[in-house]
């Protein structure tokens, strides 16, 4: 199964504190280390009013993800542009299904599925923040696989709560298993840790699609 924490983003959806007081945009700030190479990239939120506006860049701006979340962070709709792969995708949020369109590889897709009853996050490390934020210990939730852009089934679980070293400061934080449901668990999953006090995602230990491990930080924060 070849999932890619940083194309769900694993890449996932999701969480961040929305509303800075102000209302104004917050951008994040991430390192990705590799066993062979280093890269960075950036995730805005900005504040709408009836939801807000997600966009991620990698540090070459190569690949971009734009979307629009509702006011419960559930994907209205997305676009994932990736030059490195010759991918320009939007997936759409429709009653009862969601739509896939778009170029990857030069090959045209337009596909239509079932949309399940769960919560739809597919940038999940974002979308989890009401999660994290809330009393409740597991979530059930859709995303897709960042290849073929099926839906499936993940779980997120609140495993305990430590401290770790964010951006050179001692910060309690929520250890959160992802993985696939059912049997499909034995595939995949992945460690993330969430900020307690607002649901930022601030460390993902995760793998490559090959198996390597690969870690994503929080390095900045900043008003806009």
């Amino acid at each position: 199964m070849n999932i890619k924490p940083i194309k769900i983003v694993a890449s996932l959806i999701i969480g961040f504190l929305l509303y800075a007081g102000n209302g104004m945009a917050i951008s994040y700030d991430y390192d990705i280390n590799q066993k062979t190479s280093n890269s960075s990239y950036s995730i805005v939120l900005n504040p709408l009013d009836d939801g807000l506006e997600l966009t991620s860049s990698s540090n070459d701006h190569e690949t971009v993800y734009t979307a629009k979340l509702d006011k419960n962070y559930q994907t209205i709709i997305f676009n994932s542009l990736d030059a490195t792969r010759s991918m320009d995708i939007t997936v759409t949020r429709e009653t009862g299904s969601i739509r896939v369109d778009g170029l990857r590889g030069g090959q045209r897709i337009n596909k239509k599925y079932p949309a399940g009853s769960s919560p739809f996050l597919h940038f999940f490390n974002v979308q989890l923040a009401p999660f994290i934020r809330s009393a409740e210990r597991r979530l059930v939730f859709q995303s897709l696989n960042p290849d073929s852009f099926e839906p499936m089934e993940f779980e997120a679980t609140k495993l305990a709560t430590q401290n770790i070293d964010v951006m050179g400061l001692p910060t309690p934080v929520w250890q959160v298993k992802i993985n696939l449901t059912g049997l499909m668990s034995i595939f995949w999953s992945t460690q993330v840790f969430f900020r307690v006090s607002d649901g930022v995602f601030v460390l993902d230990q995760g793998t490559t699609s090959d198996g390597k491990p690969l870690v994503s930080r929080l390095v900045a924060e900043h008003d806009q």
